[in-house]
């Protein structure tokens, strides 16, 4: 069962580990991948390791995280550093995981987005949310592509 967040909750909600920049985003912020919203992204359930000591085992919990071409070192940038939601962040990692993506290749915003069938608030993403084949066909192409 999904729970969503009262007003109070989602104002109380200080970003956990991800606090500075929970406080940096505004509150209209949403992750260019999924479009929800910072209140969107918070889920009930089980917290671990840290956030669990300090905030109780169970609670609100998001993240959001810094999304950056894994391959700049090796290449030109193909895309510059964006904030994602957890979700959106992991979302990459499962995709790279299913095509066998080399380590040092990222999916763009765009790209994950278009990987996205679906998503639901307050929810996590699912693997009958993900285009697993799209994600293939894009991984594929900019295998193909030459680099610069």
């Amino acid at each position: 069962m999904i729970k969503y967040p009262t007003d109070i909750e989602f104002l109380q909600y200080d970003g956990m580990h991800c606090r500075v920049l929970w406080r940096t985003l505004s509150h209209d912020w949403r992750c260019p991948v999924c479009d929800r919203s910072k209140r969107e992204i918070l889920q009930w359930g089980r917290r671990n390791g840290s956030n669990a000591s300090q905030y109780g085992d169970i609670g609100w919990k998001a993240g959001i995280h810094g999304h950056h071409d894994h391959g700049e070192d090796v290449g030109p940038e193909r895309f510059s550093r964006v904030h994602l939601c957890g979700g959106c962040n992991s979302l990459d990692g499962r995709l790279k995981k299913k095509v066998n993506a080399r380590a040092s290749f990222s999916f763009s915003p765009d790209e994950l987005k278009q990987c996205l069938i679906s998503v639901r608030p307050n929810d996590k993403i699912r693997d009958s949310d993900i285009d697993f084949k799209r994600a293939l066909e894009i991984y594929t192409i900019q295998c193909l592509l030459p680099k610069d």
